[in-house]
């Protein structure tokens, strides 16, 4: 999406299944790649640090990639 001021804008939309560990490499090259995006989707990731009772793998990757980037919610 250009915003018209040539600086583009990125939605991205993921599907992780549930028994594959999320690639945080993947993480950093958007941000690297991308200044403005949205990234969403079911990451099957489960971590008390956005409410979930359980957590896993995916959940502890979340955990850094929440920490590690800069993030407006």
């Amino acid at each position: 999406m250009n915003l018209g001021n040539n600086s583009e804008f990125f939605i991205f939309s993921l599907y992780n299944p549930p028994n594959v560990l999320l690639n945080f490499e993947f993480f950093k090259t958007v941000d690297k790649k991308c200044r403005n995006y949205i990234l969403g989707g079911d990451l099957n990731a489960r971590t008390k640090q956005i409410g979930c009772v359980g957590e896993n793998e995916n959940g502890k990757m979340l955990e850094r990639i929440i920490n590690d980037f800069i993030l407006i919610n």
